[in-house]
This record gives structure tokens, sequence and C-alpha cells, in this order.
């Protein structure tokens, strides 16, 4: 999410019997908690974060099992997103050095050493994925050196290159950003805080078939669109809005294949919700949202899950803001900018599994 509205925070799910929240570690990251993934067998964190418990680490760490380790020196500001490849980590954000090398807003680990890819984009990139066989990166950047490229970029192996003629035109005042990538077969699904994409009047969300882009109805309103995802034989869209065209939608819709509509079940977000994310046949929703509006579902705080038309909580959810939340084995592990739930703390970083008192590295070994 882009620097003026990423909050983060934790989940889990308590459809699992004798589960609970725990703290994941001794030590919390000192800020928000962006993302999460694994690369070659060890998990790693970015976001917001320059410190775990004492231990500098310059916003982004991995984990080895026992603590938090640094990636060198790190990033000189905050990073957004990650991934991972047999090969490479990759890393997006608002940073333009990675162990005192200039990067600008993207780089790529392998283990040992971080890595430019040619001279990167002007300003901040926030998400990225591999479609056909091609790495592709969107954000508010508008051009790479002497390149114009307009909030999405793909690499040639060489350099980056833009897509069509990109985006234009925010819907809040703010830089116009592409904030999510999601791949689907031959579709590229879009979606950000933009007016158009290759000059289509698109509002936030739209696809690439074939190197030619197709808007979505009539898209969405207020800051637009945050993730997006394939579930139940439809396409689900995240993010900050109030409707699509003249219809009150509030930041959660499904696609009929004609027009956006709210979503099965009986549940309202009063607030974004920023990722959408499918584990054992059920879908996770992260984000700003309460239990506190009318038709809310009691304890869906920051988190929730849906299956069937039918929306549960995860526990009484947290006291903050979640945004990225993973799988090891039968546990969840979530991150965000929370201290905790109603009974637990847990810092910005917390697991779900059935043994509060498992070591953390027999889970994670």
């Amino acid at each position: 999410m882009v620097k003026y509205l990423v909050f983060i925070f934790l989940i889990s799910n308590s459809t699992l019997l004798g589960q609970s929240w725990r703290a994941f570690s001794n030590f919390s990251p000192n800020d928000f908690v962006v993302d999460l993934t694994y690369f070659k067998g060890e998990m790693y964190a970015c976001g917001f974060f320059d410190k775990v418990g004492n231990r500098q680490v310059n916003h982004i760490a991995k984990w080895n099992g026992f603590i938090w380790e640094p990636l060198g020196i790190g990033l000189n500001d905050w990073a957004h997103s990650m991934l991972a490849t047999d090969s490479f980590l990759y890393v997006t954000g608002y940073f333009t050095h990675a162990n005192n090398i200039r990067v600008n807003h993207i780089a790529k680990w392998d283990g040992t050493e971080w890595h430019p890819m040619h001279l990167g984009f002007n300003d901040n990139s926030f998400s990225i994925c591999h479609f056909k066989d091609t790495l592709y990166v969107g954000g508010e950047f508008t051009a790479s050196g002497d390149t114009h490229i307009y909030g999405l970029a793909k690499w040639n192996g060489k350099k980056w290159k833009p897509v069509n003629s990109g985006i234009l035109g925010s819907m809040d005042g703010y830089p116009a950003y592409i904030h999510t990538l999601e791949p689907l077969g031959d579709k590229l699904f879009i979606g950000g805080n933009f007016h158009y994409f290759d000059s289509i009047r698109c509002n936030g969300i739209g696809f690439l078939d074939r190197d030619t882009f197709y808007k979505m109805g009539k898209g969405f309103d207020e800051s637009g669109i945050l993730d997006i995802k394939f579930f139940e034989d439809k396409i689900w869209a995240a993010g900050l809005f109030k409707h699509s065209g003249n219809t009150p939608i509030k930041n959660l819709a499904v696609w009929d294949n004609l027009e956006w509509n709210e979503v099965p079940g009986t549940i309202e977000f009063n607030n974004y919700v920023h990722t959408l994310e499918i584990f054992d046949q059920q879908l996770y929703c992260l984000g700003g949202f309460t239990d506190d509006s009318p038709n809310s579902v009691l304890g869906c705080n920051g988190i929730c899950s849906h299956k069937n038309g039918i929306w549960q909580p995860l526990e009484e959810g947290f006291n903050g803001p979640a945004e990225p939340i993973i799988k090891w084995n039968n546990a969840l592990i979530v991150g965000g900018d929370f201290t905790g739930t109603t009974n637990s703390i847990t810092g910005r970083l917390a697991i779900y599994d059935n043994n509060s008192s498992i070591a953390n590295n027999e889970l994670l070994a």
C-alpha cells in the first residue's frame, strides 16, 4: 500500500478448534510489517520497521528459525512487497539504496548480496508479479532513466520497458498508482488508484489480455483497488471505495462478468480491505475494518474469513489494521501494526496455531 495509506495487522483461523493467537517471537518489529514471504526455505518480512527488538535490520529481515537477521545493511527507506523465485527475492518500495548500492525503488537479493535492476524507477513501486515468464512491476513511477513508463513496467532481461501507455489520473488527489497485479491464465488483472489505462476510462481496475486492456464495468470511486483474487469462480476486488458507478458497494466487491456487486452473505466493511488470500478453500480478508458497524460481523476486526456465503471472525481479531498473511503447515502468520488482541499481546507479528507453547524454531525449522 502507499505511504499515506498503508496500515497492517496480524491474523488467524478461529474455525480451527483449539487454536489461539500469540506473539511470533520474543521481539517485535518497531513499525508496520507490510509483506511476508518465503525464500529458499526461510521466512522474510519487510515494511516500515527498521528494528526488530534492539536489532537494526532496516526495513527487511529474515527468520532463521531462532532470530531475525538483517540482509546486509538493508534498505534506506520503506519496503512494500516481495516476490520470491528460485534464484532471487525481488523487493519493491520507497527505498533508493540497498546495502548502500543505488537501486531506485526495486532490488533483488540472491541470498547473500543485493543487486540493482538497471536504472530502477524515478518513484515508488508497490506491486510485483511474474506473468507469462516476464517480471511486471506496478507503482506510482513515471520513468526508468530516460524511458517514460507510467505506473506499469515489464523487465526484458536487461532493462525496464513500458506496458502500453500506462495509467493516468488519480481518484483522490494523490499521484496515480498501481497497487496490485494478479495473473489469471492469459489475463493480468490490474488494480490501483487511477482513472485511465491506455486512455480507457476504467476507474481503478481492468485487465490485460494479449497486450490489449479491457475495463471492468464502471470501476470504483474513492482510493480504488488494493487487491484482486479469483475465488469461488468469481473475481473479487478489495480496496477503499463506496460505489461502483451509482451502485453502493463498500470496500469489497465481486464481478459477475457485467458489473460489480456486493459480496455474498451479510457483512459490512466499514473501512478499507487491503489483502485477499486463499487457504484451504477459504478466502481471508485483512484490512482496517472493525466490527463497529450495524451490519458487520462481531469479532471481524482487521481480519475475517469467507466460505460458501458465510463470514466468520478469527477469534476477536486485532486492535489495529492487518495486511500480510502466510501459512506454514497448520499455522497462520500475520503482520501489521497491531499490538495484539483482546486477550493477548502479540506485537506486530502474530502466529495462530494449536499449541501456544511450541517453540518458534520447531515450527519454522
